[in-house]
Order: C-alpha cells, then sequence, then structure tokens
C-alpha cells in the first residue's frame, strides 16, 4: 500500500491579532506564499511537484473568503494545474488538511501534496462568518452551539476540574512556550515573516499567584445560551490566562513518497463526540490513531 510521508514542515510565528501586530499588514494567502518560498529555500521547492494545495482555515469570509487555497495558490506562484480544498473543521482544520493530504496520496490521487492551515483573526475575528447555526433554535438543546469558552467551563464543571489545576496547566504552558525561544530544536521548523522572528503571543511571565487573582472571564457569554446549556449549573473557573490567544500565523507541511522524508504518517483519524462535550472528540481521536 502507498504511504505517506512528510518531507518538510514550516509555519509562521504567531503574531498578535489586532491592527498593530507584527502580521496584521499581511494577508493570508501572503502568508501561504512566504512559507512555500522558504520551503524552496530550504531544498524543497512545490512549485515544480505538489499536484495539491490543501488549506485549513475556520473564519471563510472576506480576507479569507473566495475559496482561500485557490487564492493562496495563485499568491505562492504554483503551477495552473494543481488543485486546491479548503476546509473548515474549526480548529482541527489544519490537521484534517494534512490528513486530507495523506488520504489523497494513499489513495494514489497525488504523489506530492501541499497541506496545513491559516488564520488571521486580526482581518478575520472570531465567529466573523455569522453563520446561522450560532444562533439556531430549530435544533435540540443538546445540538446548539454554545462558545468554546462555555464548553471549556462546562467541562471543568462536569469533570470537577478545579481552578487551581487550570492556573498549574497554565502556567506549565506559559513557561513551555517562553522557554520554547531558546530551544533550536523547536524553532527549526519557524521562518521569519514581515520582521518577526520570535512568538509575539507569549505572554508575560506569570507566577501561581497572579494566575490566582485573575477573575473568570466569560460569566457574561452564557445568558444568550441558556436555553443550549439547559440549566446546566456553571461554575465559571477559566480565565483570559487559561484562553489561548487570538492570533495570526500559518503552517504548511510537504507530503511526499518516502525517499528524502523526515517522517512517516503511521495513521490519522478524527472523531465526532457530544456536541455539548466538543473538547472530548480529541480524545475519541487520539484513542483511534493510537488503536491504528
Amino acid at each position: 500500500m502507498t504511504e505517506a510521508y512528510i518531507h518538510a514542515a514550516l509555519r509562521t510565528p504567531r503574531g498578535k491579532a489586532r491592527p498593530d501586530g507584527a502580521l496584521a499588514g499581511l494577508t493570508p494567502p501572503g502568508l501561504v506564499a512566504a512559507l512555500v518560498e522558504a520551503l524552496a529555500g530550504r531544498g524543497h521547492d512545490p512549485r515544480g511537484r505538489a499536484e495539491r494545495l490543501v488549506l485549513g482555515c475556520v473564519g471563510q469570509v472576506g480576507a479569507q473568503g473566495g475559496h482561500l487555497a485557490m487564492v493562496s495558490k495563485f499568491h505562492a506562484g504554483l503551477p495552473d494545474n494543481v488543485a486546491t480544498q479548503t476546509l473548515n473543521n474549526f480548529c482541527a482544520s489544519g490537521l484534517s488538511a494534512i490528513g486530507a493530504g495523506a488520504a489523497a496520496i494513499v489513495a494514489g490521487q497525488a504523489r506530492w501534496v501541499l497541506a496545513g492551515g491559516v488564520e488571521m483573526m486580526s482581518r478575520v475575528p472570531f465567529m466573523a462568518d455569522k453563520a446561522d447555526y450560532y444562533t439556531a433554535t430549530d435544533l435540540p438543546p443538546r445540538q446548539r452551539y454554545i462558545q468554546v469558552a462555555l464548553a471549556a467551563d462546562l467541562l471543568a464543571t462536569t469533570e470537577g476540574i478545579s481552578r487551581a489545576e487550570l492556573d498549574a496547566c497554565a502556567l506549565a504552558s506559559q513557561q513551555r512556550a517562553a522557554a520554547a525561544e531558546s530551544q533550536p530544536a523547536l524553532l527549526a521548523s519557524r521562518i521569519a515573516v514581515n520582521g518577526l522572528t520570535r512568538e509575539e503571543t507569549v505572554r508575560p511571565p506569570l507566577d501561581a499567584a497572579r494566575l490566582a487573582a485573575l477573575e473568570p472571564a466569560f460569566a457574561a457569554l452564557a445568558e444568550p445560551y441558556a436555553e443550549a446549556l439547559e440549566g446546566a449549573a456553571l461554575d465559571f473557573r477559566h480565565t483570559v490566562a487559561h484562553a489561548p490567544p487570538m492570533a495570526d500565523g500559518a503552517g504548511l507541511a510537504l507530503l511526499g513518497p518516502r525517499d528524502g522524508a523526515i517522517a512517516r504518517i503511521v495513521a490519522v483519524a478524527e472523531a465526532g463526540g457530544d456536541p455539548r462535550a466538543s473538547l472530548t472528540a480529541g480524545f475519541a481521536a487520539m484513542d483511534q490513531v493510537l488503536a491504528r
């Protein structure tokens, strides 16, 4: 059976998603084009061999609308015959794009594929597509949309995850993010874009006391989703320190045959789950991929 391999994987730094962010003056196709150029500079030019470009993107409106993968193909100078696909699987979109690219190789539909994701929240804010689903009432309550921050507070409440545990996890994550800036192995896949050479979204050092002093941040979101929550008693525990930053960034992997590869894609799995506990579907997918 044909197998899919990774030959190179690069990403931009993450810029702050605000008007003065280091990447905010660029465009989503521009970020993708910068990654293609960087791949070429490292001896992995996809412009003469990639047959497909698969991009994950959540906010497919405005600067990210109009079939973003196709538009990015034009900006990156990829040949006209390169097939393109833009997909949305919310926060897993980039990984889903990699999986789709690998599947195309395994199925014999392509030999070389570029796959990854891009999101510029400075240009396309969270929920900017204004989907009917976000406010729909024609579905049973458990299937209605709940903002991810509320889903996190619901999960913490039902699973008994304490505020202290959340703070400890956030502190470890932020410390690791800061420490990564001095680890060459972790920086090898990152390129400089528009003069940005470091992660702009890494928060200033926070200690346990400062984390504990922060107020829960998302209680005000609950009222519009009261019917969807069906009276669930939420203990609001998440603060801004527990939440990922709004960011601009992109990443691409070049997938292809075995010769010259740096890694083999052993298995891919995706899974759905309880829509009210949307953050748990990733665990089901991990179980599946490990079993495979």
